[in-house]
């Protein structure tokens, strides 16, 4: 009996193994991967982003420059960017894959939604290739412009309106779309220095030029300024170069120029003024209110240095009457220092005032003779009392009365 036991075992044993081998060899049949540990795993190659006729017409346009070889290289990347893998990757990775995008200086910006790709350093009519989606568009713009920064402005509406939720009332954001989206461009003129500014639209399967976006900004702003434009989100940033008198030898800053904001709303810019909430500007508006009322020893209090009083006092600025209220114009912040601000007065000097830290008290540490300069008087600022607010007193026994009136802010909005 234990023999037949041994048998059965053995033939039970052969027996698994052949369905074992038979079903292995089914499934080689079905061309089914068989799973086994020594088995390299196969990757599948990436799809190249490298574009070698791209990469021809480049070596062949730095051969023989000129309007035909240029041209086509731009509807070679255009027609490249359009298509995948391309128009899903981004541009850093489509840069390092074709090398003649490097060559010829090619420059990237981010619009927030699309992006853009300009050849500043080509001689060529110079244009712009625009992404937005999956495809792509080329746009002209004028040969003397350089290009600093570029966005998509969408018209945008934000609303609010009221709910009751279980008697309560909640105030909600409601958002919604009106109008196109616009191509703002940002740059400089090379031939006079000034601020370029110009907004395109889509229309019929291309991209034209529109004032919409500009439409409540003055004028001046966008062709008679020069200086520095950038976007700090959807705002526009500039900071505008003030008028410079060469006959004036007096010490001045290193830096003369306005922060302009044209903040974003619903696809249109609109001008900001300056606030008049922060600490900054609070203590050049108690300065400038002690001056007015010829309070010297309430003004040196706002001095790093109480030596710096001598400036506004030789130019008459203590004590001044006059039938046009004081102005103070937010500049550029100078490179590591604080705030800065030009005085407007409508006389014969205009003061520029830098306020900063010094052992951690916020204070006044610069003050400056300027020139007058027709472009502040024209920018929005903190008005400054029209006429001193008390009668002119002793500065050594000034009443604490006329310090509490002194030292109160009169300062509003333009």
């Amino acid at each position: 009996m234990k023999f037949k036991r041994d048998i059965l075992h053995i033939l039970g044993g052969c027996l698994a193994l052949g369905l074992s081998s038979g079903s292995v060899a089914a499934l080689a049949q079905d061309g089914a991967p068989v799973p086994n540990a020594t088995t390299p795993t196969q990757e599948v190659p990436a799809t190249s982003l490298a574009d070698d006729k791209l990469q021809n017409l480049g070596k062949a346009y730095r051969i023989a420059p000129g309007p035909q070889s240029w041209q086509s290289y731009i509807n070679e990347f255009k027609s490249y960017l359009s298509q995948a893998p391309a128009n899903k990757s981004s541009g850093t990775q489509i840069i390092k894959a074709n090398s003649s995008l490097k060559d010829l200086g090619v420059r990237l910006y981010d619009l927030g939604g699309g992006r853009a790709w300009t050849f500043p350093t080509v001689k060529e009519k110079p244009v712009l290739v625009l992404q937005v989606g999956a495809g792509a568009d080329l746009l002209e713009y004028p040969a003397e412009v350089n290009i600093s920064d570029a966005r998509l402005i969408r018209s945008l509406t934000t609303t609010t309106k009221v709910v009751r939720v279980k008697h309560k009332k909640v105030v909600q954001k409601v958002v919604t779309a009106s109008g196109p989206s616009y191509l703002v461009l940002a740059g400089n003129n090379r031939a006079n220095g000034t601020i370029w500014l110009k907004a395109y639209k889509p229309y019929n399967g291309a991209w034209i030029e529109t004032n919409n976006p500009f439409s409540s900004v003055p004028p001046y702003l966008l062709t008679n300024v020069s200086g520095e434009v950038s976007f700090s989100g959807n705002n526009i940033v500039m900071s505008v170069s003030a008028s410079d008198a060469k006959t004036n030898k007096l010490p001045k800053p290193n830096s003369t120029s306005y922060r302009i904001v044209l903040a974003s709303n619903g696809g249109k810019f609109n001008l900001v003024g300056s606030a008049t909430t922060n600490q900054p500007l609070t203590i050049v508006t108690q300065f400038v209110q002690s001056l007015r009322n010829n309070r010297i020893d309430l003004a040196k209090a706002w001095l790093h240095d109480p030596k710096l009083i001598s400036i506004p006092q030789y130019i008459d600025l203590v004590g001044k009457a006059g039938d046009k209220p004081y102005k103070l114009v937010a500049m550029a912040q100078p490179r590591n220092g604080g705030p800065r601000y030009r005085l407007v007065t409508h006389h014969k000097h205009d003061l520029i005032i830098d306020v900063g830290k010094v052992y951690q008290r916020l204070a006044i540490k610069g003050l400056f003779i300027a020139p007058p300069d027709p472009l502040a008087e024209r920018l929005s600022g903190t008005l400054i009392g029209p006429v001193p607010l008390t009668p002119p007193a002793d500065a050594s026994t000034g009443s604490s009365s006329n310090q509490n009136q002194a030292s109160a802010p009169a300062s509003k909005k333009s």
